[in-house]
């Protein structure tokens, strides 16, 4: 019986659910430059029972490549990534389901997704919730 209840509680937590995107789009940053929007949305339009995130989507590492997304995008793009995120909120796996087309900018949505802070929850040790995400970026 105990571990038909730890299957049902491990399978309740691992439908994926949404999770919106980081700041307020255009808001000034800290240097007076304006953020980019980073949007963040459900692949499947899956019910709501992922961790809350904790804080803004950051992406640092494509703010630096910003005036390339610009240039050669039109200032927006986008990929898909699946993450999974640890009881203690961490982010425990980010990988890369789709690509941009531009290798630098995934690799800076897989390491900034993967520092990204979630909300904690109850569950087993080892056990992750996991959702697969749409990661959109426009260039300020």
């Amino acid at each position: 019986m105990k571990t038909l209840f730890a299957l049902s509680s491990i399978a309740l937590l691992t439908v994926g659910c949404a999770t919106t995107g980081g700041g307020l789009p255009g808001r000034d940053g800290p240097l007076g430059g304006k953020v980019p929007e980073v949007n963040v949305q459900p692949v499947d339009g899956a019910q709501p029972t992922f961790p809350d995130r904790i804080g803004v989507a950051a992406l640092p590492g494509a703010d630096r490549l910003s005036h390339r997304i610009d240039a050669e995008h039109d200032g927006a793009i986008a990929t898909q990534v699946r993450l999974c995120v640890a009881p203690s909120g961490e982010v425990a796996q980010v990988g890369m389901l789709s690509s941009s087309g531009m290798p630098e900018f995934d690799r800076a949505v897989v390491d900034g997704v993967g520092r990204w802070q979630y909300a904690s929850y109850a569950a087993p040790d080892g056990t992750r919730v996991c959702e697969n995400l749409t990661v959109g970026y426009r260039a300020p």
